[in-house]
């Protein structure tokens, strides 16, 4: 389909005059012209096809964002441009593509991404912080085993403080302090397991990205 320099020039000066603030009004225009948009040049290409996608990550729409991403990644390896704006395109779609995954729950495939994206650059703070994030986000085996115990004993201790009151305290006085003593003892082994557990889990996956950093970074310096 033949399309004129003069148009192609009045589609982009058109979608480059909607407002950044108007997310929704930038999705309905690149989705309207969407196949002319694909005559624009590359850059002006590229230009509105990363609005676009910021566009979709604005509103939410995190899986249509992924899916742009993937083919904003493709494109720019394509045409050989490796900045935009002053900045890594690659690792910029990278990490936009590892936080919508995050955004949108799918925590294990945000890891994924951002690993690949903290070894190509050891030295991306925001992609270090959003990968442990997600380590942290997600569930082990021995966090499940030990959240599940930590609950069990919460609840005894529920039971028991009610047991204690309605029943230990009026009928049983002699048995009070023992009663009460248990359930202070059920609640702080619960509070506490839980406690210990959700930090252990923290510091192991600070390690983890800080012991892969460090390997990588050891490793490209044998390299250079």
């Amino acid at each position: 389909m033949y399309i004129s320099p003069a148009y192609r020039l009045k589609l982009y000066r058109n979608f480059k005059a909607i407002d950044a603030k108007d997310p929704y009004g930038i999705i309905r225009y690149y989705e309207q012209y969407e196949e002319e948009l694909h005559s624009l040049e590359p850059d002006e290409y590229l230009d509105c096809t990363l609005i676009y996608a910021e566009a979709l990550f604005e509103t939410d729409d995190f899986a249509r964002h992924v899916v742009m991403c993937d083919h904003l990644i493709e494109l720019v390896m394509a045409e050989g441009i490796y900045y935009w704006g002053g900045e890594d395109i690659f690792t910029q779609l990278l990490f936009k593509k590892g936080k919508s995954f995050y955004c949108a729950g799918d925590f294990k495939e945000a890891e994924t991404v951002l690993t690949a994206l903290v070894r190509i650059k050891p030295d991306d703070e925001p992609a270090k912080l959003l990968l442990i994030q997600s380590l942290q986000k997600q569930f082990t085996p021995i966090r499940k085993k030990n959240r599940a115990i930590a609950l069990l004993l919460l609840m005894i201790s529920a039971v028991l403080a009610g047991a204690t009151g309605f029943v230990v305290q009026p009928f049983y006085p002699e048995w009070l302090d023992t009663a009460t003593n248990t359930t202070i003892a059920f609640f702080f082994a619960g509070t506490g397991l839980l406690a210990f557990t959700e930090i252990i889990h923290i510091a192991h996956c600070r390690r983890m990205v800080r012991q892969m950093v460090k390997k990588d970074e050891g490793t490209n310096q044998k390299m250079g």
